[in-house]
């Protein structure tokens, strides 16, 4: 079992994104008068490109010849405290695949597969206030597969991520699922084109 295949196995390895909370101004925190104003109207115009905010790394030829993939997911601990549970998204995401004629491999399949090809999803979020349910949020999507990596007439076995993409802006558990759904069309689209399924 390759260096990649022990850390999945023991969960021995993770990965974070660092979030800070965008914090929201009360009545008794700001002063009333014309500068009141101005940053609630700053505050608006900022807050809705955050939704707009896309970027795309993709490389569909990376896609050509798999047969699947296996869903691995990553949700930090605020969303899931809340519960935007694991088992809810990787629901939402293999429903997607399998409306699409993607194959989710078992995790005794990924094992056995060649390049133990990976969808795997990153998810974090901060509160704007302690009381509502109202998020900052990042979602990243990767596809996860064995690459050769040649150095010096060495050639090393790792996994790496042949195809991106991520988005962030903010909303509810609802906003963040739909942007995730996004995501996978997103792969999807790009994995039947590089497949011609």
């Amino acid at each position: 079992m390759h260096e990649f295949a022990r850390g999945y196995a023991d969960n021995s390895w993770s990965s974070e994104v660092k979030t800070t909370p965008l914090k929201l101004f009360t009545g008794s925190e700001m002063k009333p008068g014309k500068h009141t104003r101005w940053v609630a109207g700053v505050f608006f115009i900022i807050l809705p490109l955050l939704v707009l905010t896309k970027t795309v790394f993709g490389q569909e030829a990376s896609l050509r010849g798999l047969s699947g993939v296996m869903v691995r997911l990553d949700i930090n601990d605020i969303l899931i405290k809340d519960g935007l549970t694991k088992g809810r998204i990787k629901s939402d995401v293999e429903l997607k695949l399998q409306e699409a004629g993607i194959k989710i491999f078992t995790d005794r399949e990924w094992r056995n597969t060649e390049g133990h090809p990976q969808l795997y999803i990153q998810i974090t979020g901060s509160k704007v206030q302690d009381n509502w349910k109202f998020y900052t949020f990042a979602v990243n999507i990767q596809l996860l597969q064995d690459v050769y990596i040649i150095r010096k007439n060495q050639t090393e076995l790792h996994q790496a991520s042949t195809w991106l993409n991520m988005l962030s802006g903010h909303g509810y558990f609802g906003d963040i699922r739909l942007r995730i759904k996004e995501l996978v069309e997103s792969f999807s689209t790009d994995f039947l084109s590089a497949n011609q399924i």
